[in-house]
């Protein structure tokens, strides 16, 4: 549903509109990112080890959220008039600056479902906050004119106070609310454990947004729509190493402090199924992209082409980091990270700007430059945090996965390129290229053994079923 949405909005507001709406959609999330000091990472990796601590950590975080998020949006307005954005972008960063302080108290609740490993109420919450976009904007689509940014941001807002509420109503079902015992928890050290947290959160929302405030100033909102059409796509399909990297993390530091063999055998099986669906993911964006672009956005957006196939790369790299970045937290190594992310600060803004000057004279679209500066950003974090995992988490076990997956991924590549090449509709050069892929990663023994029993049980039940 997600992805479906990332499609609507370029349709809704056209290159211009959209780069206008994604510029202060950065701008709100570079804000919006401090607004827990780092406390929701705090929360659910203590009330993951011990229940009946939710309440403290939730009312203390809530706490945090509603009186800095109350100061981030006034600091929000002050830069965007002090910098001098294009016009109305103020207007947007006043909108969206209110689903930033609802989107942080969601946060919190968020963190706290994680910490009790029952993700289904966060989940409700992004569905119904979907349906409620869907259902608010879908019926603009076939107006003649661009529909209003300001409306599509209101829109956005609304979406956000009804996944809140959601987020607010299931918390009766959390037992570490019912059995919640005093706790003598200093502000003090509460805030001095959320600071690796929160150094690290905002660093990485600086790496990834940096691309976008340079575009919006050394390139026309054209570029920065079809820049930030694409990049908008990688945030949406991205859930699913955000979906396992949530889900793993609390059992992960329960694990490590529990049993350091069970840690790292859920370590790689987590790694192994990361890597399974960022392979296919890259393959089909890299061979396909030009018809991904047209179908998702239009010709008017063909110029994300390029674009497009470097963050492909881009982006199984960031499903492996995700991960990486959960395993050094949950054994207490964020400070290591947060080195990481110190350098990828430090080296990206000055390589956007340089690829974005360059492409942007050279070829006219600067979204190629900035593109390729978060491509080589991430090869040299993935070569950091790679370091820093502990060998038992890899190991040459895991290094045989590896290559054997990159293998599956190349066949899977000449299979789609050859059949484009025989003039086979894509939609067939997908479906052929999938089967390889899924024949090749069954061959090489890759889907663990916890993955593949259930769906044997399926495949056996679908065949009682059809006899």
């Amino acid at each position: 549903m997600g992805l479906t949405l990332l499609a609507l909005l370029p349709r809704l507001l056209g290159d211009a509109g959209y780069g206008q709406l994604h510029l202060a959609l950065s701008l709100v999330l570079m804000f919006g990112v401090t607004i827990d000091l780092g406390l929701t990472q705090v929360l659910v990796r203590a009330v993951a080890r011990e229940h009946a601590l939710a309440r403290v950590y939730t009312r203390r975080g809530v706490t945090v959220t509603l009186g800095l998020g109350a100061v981030l949006y006034v600091g929000s307005l002050g830069l965007v008039r002090l910098v001098g954005y294009p016009a109305r972008t103020d207007l947007l960063v006043a909108i969206l600056g209110i689903g930033m302080l609802l989107d942080g108290m969601a946060q919190i609740l968020s963190g706290l479902y994680q910490a009790h490993e029952r993700m289904h109420i966060p989940a409700l919450a992004r569905i119904v906050g979907h349906l409620v976009t869907f259902g608010l904007l879908l019926p603009r689509l076939w107006e003649a004119t661009p529909t209003d940014t300001a409306t599509v941001a209101g829109v956005l807002v609304t979406s956000s106070l009804v996944q809140l509420l959601i987020h607010a109503a299931g918390l009766r079902w959390l037992d570490g609310l019912r059995v919640a015992r005093p706790a003598d928890l200093s502000w003090w050290a509460l805030l001095a454990a959320g600071v690796p947290f929160l150094l690290w959160q905002s660093l990485g929302v600086f790496y990834f947004r940096i691309d976008v405030v340079l575009l919006g100033l050394m390139t026309p909102p054209a570029v920065l729509g079809w820049y930030g059409a694409v990049a908008r796509m990688m945030d949406g399909l991205t859930f699913m190493a955000e979906t396992l990297s949530l889900t793993s993390y609390p059992v992960l530091a329960r694990l490590w402090s529990s049993s350091r063999r069970e840690f790292e055998r859920t370590a790689q099986r987590v790694l192994t199924i990361v890597l399974l669906i960022a392979m296919p993911l890259v393959v089909a964006l890299v061979t396909l992209a030009p018809y991904v672009v047209d179908i998702l956005f239009t010709s008017a957006f063909r110029n994300s082409v390029p674009i497009l196939r470097i963050h492909a790369f881009t982006l199984g790299l960031l499903y492996l980091n995700f991960l990486l970045a959960r395993i050094l937290m949950a054994i207490g190594r964020e400070r290591a990270w947060l080195g990481i992310a110190v350098m990828g600060c430090v080296l990206n803004p000055a390589l956007n700007w340089v690829a974005i000057g360059f492409t942007q004279a050279r070829y006219g679209n600067g979204g190629i430059g900035a593109a390729l500066a978060t491509l080589v950003m991430e090869m040299c974090i993935a070569t950091c945090a790679l370091r820093l995992v502990p060998r038992g988490a890899l190991g040459w076990a895991f290094a045989g996965v590896t290559l054997r997956l990159l293998m599956a991924g190349a066949a899977t590549a000449a299979v789609i390129v050859l059949g484009l090449a025989l003039d086979a509709p894509w939609v067939l050069a997908g479906i052929a290229g999938a089967v390889a892929y899924l024949v090749l990663i069954l061959y090489f023994g890759l889907v663990p053994e916890d993955v593949r029993g259930p769906v044997r049980a399926l495949w056996r039940a679908a065949l009682r079923a059809v006899r």
